[in-house]
């Protein structure tokens, strides 16, 4: 009888969790924006902290709404049930699309999402811009060089919300490419620079970074 009591109020105890993040209808879920999880086994929680109980376990490319957003975590909703998952694991649809920029050089653009797609360039460079203009199988769908294609989100640094006009190309921490030697070669030879000249822009590039500027 205790075993069967104690099962009984295990399960209670869960279906108040789930009935307490119910999404009824009300003017957040009207403004929700689409968004797609980025990662496998992404964890949804009942609040926005890693101590949490976990609502669920999300696969890659999951359909959410976003209500909104709170010290590094989106309030999404999922069916009737409303928790948080991390920002950096949820890509965010807007109206006219986000920037990214490129990490590394010759990074391919593939005509679909997944590597046995026609590819159709590898003249890609690191700190170029594009535009994003959705999520699909672990893949950015972007517009970058004048090419429209598909490229693996490793390759891109997702940045905010795209705006019409002249887009310029911006070396960051993490990008590794011809562009980014050739400014450790600059910053070392005006002193700003003691580290290897290596191409790959990491704390020393960022400190030399912000000494010259």
């Amino acid at each position: 009888m205790k075993k069967w009591q104690g099962t009984v109020l295990a399960f209670l105890t869960v279906l108040a969790v789930l009935l307490m993040q119910v999404a009824w209808p009300d003017e957040a879920s009207a403004a929700a924006t689409e968004g797609r999880i980025m990662g496998s086994n992404v964890k949804f929680r009942a609040e926005p902290n890693i101590d949490c109980p976990i609502l669920y376990i999300f696969n890659m490319d999951t359909k959410v709404s976003i209500l909104g957003e709170t010290n590094g975590w989106f309030f999404i909703s999922y069916g009737l049930i409303r928790g948080y998952v991390r920002e950096d694991l949820v890509y965010s649809q807007t109206e006219k699309g986000r920037k990214g920029y490129i990490l590394v050089d010759k990074a391919p653009i593939y005509s679909q999402p997944g590597e046995g797609s026609t590819v159709l360039t590898t003249d890609t460079t690191a700190g170029t811009p594009g535009r994003i203009i959705g999520f699909e199988q672990g893949y950015y769908h972007l517009t970058a060089g004048g090419v429209e294609g598909y490229m693996p989100k490793e390759n891109v640094m997702l940045g905010s919300d795209y705006k019409e006009g002249p887009q310029t190309a911006i070396l960051l921490k993490g990008m590794k490419g011809q562009e980014v030697f050739k400014l450790q070669q600059k910053l070392k030879s005006r002193g700003f620079y003691d580290g290897p000249v290596t191409g790959e822009f990491g704390e020393l590039t960022q400190k030399g970074v912000r000494e010259f500027q």
